[in-house]
């Protein structure tokens, strides 16, 4: 059944008489309103449907609120600039007062002057949005219609989420329910995960990453991917999801599904502890994914004759003859190859972990044993190419002359003070 009218009250009237859920179809910028009565829509809640119809219903310009901080906030932006074009006033609200978000929105508005465009964006800053919004007696200026927010970083009050009618979107960077958190795509990384992806879900109050999930999007996990190139692959692939699903979010606001409590892992702050390296309780895989999962944010740490060694450049035994074609080389920072023959350090099998072999250039480490056979020596040794030891960056070939070199020097890293280990860390809610 089409009903056309020119009023919500109309839309009001209708629904009280026919006890239905409705849709329309209009032009937000029309006054004259489309309702047709939607037999399959029982699952869309009625407080989502209305604000639905208040949102697309209007003639005056849709009020969104985002709230975001950085290159992967950028991304999101940008869809919901190309969904809602002129026809919307968008609140961007930034994390902290010097951000790549807000730099990238001042820039847009200078770019725009004269220009229809340069409305398009209205800047706060968090503390600032946040006390204004929370004191303001009269909260009409800070209603909106629809929230998104992405890689925000601060717990969003429960009264700015009822500011917006149809609540607030989450672009997320992990398959939800799995890593919830401040650092979802390092912890996919430093699990070793094979797969990762974007959720698309409903934020709800007082608690992160816990509504629920309207679109996921899965890709398969390259193996030598470091953060911040994941990080943007998936800034991509959260764009494209919000795109689709503010395209048609009647759809996928019908067809939410609660999140499985019983699947939750928690992804927390990534710190600098969780860079020292315990060479007797991890592998050199897991020390490889620690140094992939925390690129971009600190460098991994040990000890060497009670000084601090921060290093970086780190291979393991290639393993490409083993890798899914899926993968390919030329899109991400490969880890160099590794030449030392396996006969060499099958001569070192019975050294503890964290003994240091200067071998082809490279710093070999070994790590915890992960077998007693000679054919797993492989997977027992780390190979590194550079520090940096009393504040300066140097190669493999020097440490070994200036520091291995020397009469009575260590032949040994020493692991820092005891953290939690990742799976301590990285644990289930």
């Amino acid at each position: 059944m089409l009903v056309i009218g020119s009023s919500l009250g109309l839309r009001r009237y209708v629904t009280e008489f026919f006890h239905h859920p409705l849709y329309f179809l209009c032009d937000p910028g029309r006054k004259l309103i489309y309702f047709s009565i939607c037999r399959h829509s029982h699952n869309l809640r009625s407080d989502d449907r209305d604000s639905f119809y208040a949102l697309k219903a209007r003639s005056k310009k849709i009020r969104l609120l985002f709230l975001g901080s950085d290159n992967f906030s950028i991304k999101s932006l940008e869809a919901v600039a190309q969904v809602f074009s002129t026809r919307a006033t968008i609140n961007v609200v930034v994390s902290n007062t010097n951000n790549l978000l807000g730099e990238y929105v001042k820039q847009t508005i200078n770019d725009n002057k004269g220009r229809e465009e340069s409305n398009l964006f209205q800047l706060f800053h968090w503390k600032d949005f946040r006390d204004r919004m929370l004191q303001k007696s009269d909260s009409e200026s800070f209603e909106f219609d629809l929230g998104v927010v992405a890689s925000f970083g601060h717990l969003i009050p429960s009264k700015v989420i009822h500011q917006c009618q149809m609540g607030i979107l989450n672009v997320h960077g992990s398959l939800l329910p799995r890593w919830r958190g401040a650092s979802p795509t390092a912890a996919a990384i430093l699990h070793g995960d094979h797969v990762t992806g974007i959720s698309i879900m409903k934020i709800e109050p007082h608690r992160f990453d816990v509504g629920p999930i309207l679109h996921k999007l899965t890709i398969p996990l390259n193996p030598h991917i470091r953060t911040p190139e994941l990080t943007s692959l998936l800034a991509t692939l959260g764009a494209s999801a919000l795109k689709e699903v503010l395209q048609n979010l009647p759809k996928f606001l019908s067809n939410a599904l609660p999140q499985n409590e019983a699947e939750a892992t928690k992804a927390p702050k990534l710190t600098q502890e969780m860079g020292h390296v315990q060479w007797s309780e991890q592998s050199a895989l897991e020390i490889y994914n620690l140094f992939r999962g925390l690129s971009g944010r600190y460098k991994l740490r040990t000890s060497y004759q009670g000084r601090i060694v921060d290093l970086d450049e780190f291979s393991i035994y290639s393993r490409l003859e083993e890798e899914s074609s899926d993968f390919t080389t030329s899109n991400y920072n490969y880890p160099f190859t590794v030449s030392v023959p396996l006969s060499e350090l099958e001569n070192y099998a019975q050294v503890s972990p964290g003994y240091i072999l200067f071998s082809h250039n490279l710093l070999c480490v070994r790590c915890r044993h992960s077998s007693n056979e000679i054919s797993h020596v492989r997977n027992d040794w780390i190979f590194i190419r550079k520090l940096k030891i009393q504040h300066k960056w140097i190669t493999a070939k020097d440490f070994k002359n200036g520091w291995l070199s020397k009469h009575g020097a260590s032949t040994d890293f020493n692991s820092l003070k005891t953290v939690p280990s990742l799976s301590e860390q990285l644990q289930k809610i």
